[in-house]
């Protein structure tokens, strides 16, 4: 954590022991100490471990608690270099979210000039030195989120991490992206590129419902079938006017 997440921090810290059993007010000077202890992890690991704690524990935390509760869920053993490798390959590319480690951030570092250059065999053998010579003498995993440019992808890719026990449950939140909703305009668009006109009685049901909620909650399956519908229609009509005609 930095400075900037201390606010954070302790409205979920404070939260925490107003609600549990033996919860105590801090002193600036406390928190501050606390922070201090926890400052080596994740803003998101120590919250998630926060609220992990509001539903399993019974008294409320100390730092040790939290401390205890990160560890338990993001594991102890660091991943062969080769599954390191994999998740370094991932994180070449900027746009990919993965979930990672530090070790494998400073063996990816070491190796960023000869993959860069096109040798990827080459960078995958010094990946794998440089990574087995740093977790001989590193401490514990700790797993966090390196979120990429494409937003879409995060929420599967942290959601995985949780089913792995990297991560802990309900980091996800903050990566969840609602399914986009199509507004009217865009029904109407679409149906305009499509060549398909809306009836008046389907664009009074879009508008009556734009109106109401601000929003289309009309699926893009649920608008494709009544353009089809109309479609058919209308060469139903066509066919029955044909078939007057030669009568």
């Amino acid at each position: 954590m930095d400075k900037q997440d201390y606010k954070r921090f302790a409205e979920q810290w404070f939260i925490a022991h107003e609600i549990m059993a033996g919860g105590k007010v801090f002193s600036n000077q406390a928190m501050g100490k606390i922070f201090e202890i926890l400052n080596q992890y994740q803003l998101d690991s120590v919250l998630g471990a926060i609220d992990w704690h509001l539903n399993n524990g019974k008294f409320a935390p100390t730092p040790n608690d939290i401390k205890e509760i990160i560890t338990e869920h993001s594991g102890t053993k660091h991943v062969g270099a080769e599954e390191a490798w994999s998740i370094a390959l991932q994180s070449f590319d900027e746009i990919n979210t993965v979930v990672i480690t530090k070790q494998i951030l400073e063996a990816k570092a070491i190796v960023q000039d000869i993959y860069d250059s096109g040798d990827v065999i080459g960078a995958r053998m010094a990946f794998k030195e440089a990574y087995n010579r740093i977790i001989k003498i590193a401490g514990d995993v700790k797993w966090f989120v390196s979120q990429g440019d494409d937003k879409s992808q995060a929420q599967y890719v942290v959601a995985q991490a949780i089913n792995m026990g990297r991560l802990l449950p309900g980091t996800d939140e903050k990566y969840r992206i609602e399914p986009a909703l199509i507004t009217t305009q865009k029904l109407i668009e679409r149906a305009q590129e499509k060549g398909n006109k809306i009836d008046n009685k389907f664009m009074l049901r879009l508008v009556k419902n734009e109106l109401t909620s601000g929003k289309s909650d009309f699926e893009i399956g649920l608008i494709e079938r009544e353009m089809e519908r109309q479609k058919f229609e209308k060469h139903r009509e066509e066919i029955i006017n044909k078939a007057k005609v030669e009568l």
